[in-house]
C-alpha cells in the first residue's frame, strides 16, 4: 500500500505511513469512494432532465393562463357584453354602473356632473322599470368603428316586448393597454355637456341644483343686479334636472330645467305649480282674512290708520281709500260682505320683489236697500304680498267687486 502523500510503500493494513505519518486509505475505502463517485455521475443527468421538464410545464401553464386571460378580458369588453352590463344596471337601478356608461366627462369642474348629481337626476325622471331583457349579437359598420346591439325588453306594467338598438362607438383609447374600448354612443362627454349655464334668482335666494348646493363661488357679480343674483355653473348635463330655490323669506319652490346648447340658462319664477300645498293654503287663508277685514273697514268707512289688521302695509292705503270712494258712488250701499272661499289659481313675482296672488273667490253680500236679500257670487281678485316678512304684508289689491245686485 503506497502513501498518497510521499509515495512510501507501507505494510498491508497499516493505518498511517511509516515515513511521513499521513493517514492511509484502505482498499475498502477506495472502493467505496469510487462507488459513490460512479453513483453521483449516474444521478446528475437524471436531475437535470427532471428540472427541464418542470420548467417546461410551468412555461406552458403560464402561456395557457395568459391566453385564457386575454380571451376572457376580450369577451368582457365586446359590445354585447357592455350592453348586457348596461341593461342589468337598468333593471337593478345600479346608478354607479349606469354613470360609468352614460357619463364620460374627463375635464373641468364636475360638481354638477358628479355621481351624486346624476343619481338625483335619475331619481327625478319618472321612467318605467325594465323587468327583463335579451341582448342580441353586435353589428359593426364603418370599419368596426361603431356598433349597434339590438335589445328586446319588457317594462313594468306592460306585457308587450319592446325593441331598442343600443349604439356604441370605439374609443381612441385602449382598455388594459391592448384591448378595444367600446363606449355608449350617446354618453355625455366633454363635447356634449352644457358649459357656463346661468341660473337667475331673486337676490339672496339659495339654490340647489341636481341635489347639489350652489355656493357663492359660482355667483357672477358681473351678471347680477340689485334685484337678481346670477350663478354660472361651469358645466351641467343636458337632461331634465331638478332645481330648488329658497327665497329670503324661507319660501321654497321646486322646479325642473333642461339645459340645451341654445338655452342660455334658467330664470326663476314663483308659480302655483312650484310651491307646496301648505304654502298655498296659508296664503289662501290669509287672503280671506285680509279681504274680509278690508271690506269691513270700507263699509264702515274706517280710516286706514285705524284698521286693526297688522298685515296691511302702508302701500295699501291708496287702494283702500280709492275703493271707499267707488263704493260711495254706487246707488245702493253695501251692507255686508264676506269671502267664503278662496282658491289660488296663479302666483307670480313682481319687479319690486312682491308676489302677485291670483285667487278665485266665492263670496256673499247684502245691500242696504229695501227688499234686498243675501246673494252669492264669484270673482277673480288679485293681491300683492310682500313675502319677505313672516306675516306676508298685503301691499296692493286689484279687481275688488264694485257692482252688486239687489
Amino acid at each position: 500500500m503506497f502513501c498518497s502523500e510521499c509515495g512510501t510503500k507501507n505494510k498491508k493494513g497499516a493505518a498511517f505511513c511509516e515515513n511521513c505519518g499521513a493517514k492511509l486509505k484502505t482498499e475498502e475505502a477506495k472502493a467505496e469512494t469510487k462507488k459513490t463517485e460512479t453513483k453521483a455521475s449516474n444521478t446528475q443527468p437524471t436531475k437535470a432532465s427532471n428540472q427541464g421538464k418542470i420548467i417546461g410545464i410551468i412555461v406552458g401553464a403560464a402561456v395557457a393562463f395568459i391566453i385564457i386571460l386575454f380571451s376572457v378580458i376580450s369577451a368582457q369588453l365586446k359590445p354585447e357584453a357592455i350592453v348586457k352590463k348596461y341593461m342589468k344596471a337598468q333593471t337593478t337601478n345600479d346608478y354607479k354602473t349606469l354613470y360609468k356608461y352614460e357619463v364620460n366627462i374627463e375635464n373641468g369642474d364636475k360638481t354638477f356632473t358628479s355621481l351624486d348629481a346624476y343619481k338625483t337626476i335619475k331619481d327625478n325622471i319618472k321612467s318605467k322599470k325594465v323587468l327583463n331583457y335579451e341582448v342580441g349579437k353586435a353589428e359593426y359598420d364603418l370599419g368596426k368603428l361603431t356598433s349597434s346591439v339590438t335589445v328586446n325588453y319588457t317594462e313594468e306594467g306592460s306585457t308587450d316586448s319592446k325593441e331598442v338598438k343600443v349604439k356604441l362607438k370605439k374609443s381612441n383609447k385602449k382598455a388594459f393597454l391592448f384591448f378595444d374600448k367600446w363606449i355608449i354612443a350617446n354618453a355625455y362627454t366633454d363635447s356634449s355637456i352644457i358649459k357656463d349655464y346661468k341660473i337667475t334668482v331673486p337676490t339672496g335666494a339659495k339654490v340647489v341644483y341636481a341635489g347639489v348646493k350652489v355656493n357663492k363661488k359660482y355667483l357672477s357679480k358681473k351678471d347680477s343686479s340689485t334685484t337678481n343674483d346670477v350663478y354660472v355653473l361651469n358645466q351641467v348635463l343636458p337632461v331634465k334636472t331638478p332645481i330648488k330655490v329658497t327665497l329670503k323669506n324661507g319660501i321654497e319652490a321646486e322646479n325642473t330645467t333642461t339645459p340645451y346648447s341654445y338655452n342660455s340658462g334658467y330664470k326663476f319664477y314663483l308659480t302655483s305649480d312650484n310651491v307646496s300645498d301648505k304654502l298655498k293654503n296659508k296664503i289662501s287663508k290669509q287672503a280671506i282674512t285680509d279681504l274680509n277685514d278690508l271690506y269691513a273697514g270700507a263699509i264702515a268707512k274706517t280710516e286706514f290708520s285705524k284698521l286693526k289688521n297688522k298685515n296691511f302695509d302702508k302701500k295699501l292705503e291708496k287702494n283702500y281709500n280709492d275703493y271707499i270712494k267707488r263704493l260711495e258712488s254706487q246707488s245702493y250701499k253695501l251692507k255686508t260682505f264676506e269671502i267664503t272661499k278662496a282658491e289660488i289659481k296663479r302666483l307670480s313675482t313682481n319687479s319690486d320683489d312682491t308676489v302677485r296672488v291670483s285667487i278665485y273667490c266665492s263670496y256673499k253680500y247684502q245691500l242696504d236697500a229695501e227688499n234686498s236679500s243675501e246673494r252669492t257670487s264669484t270673482r277673480y281678485i288679485y293681491l300683492d304680498y310682500d313675502l319677505n316678512s313672516n306675516n306676508y304684508k298685503l301691499t296692493g289689491v286689484d279687481s275688488l267687486p264694485i257692482y252688486f245686485y239687489r
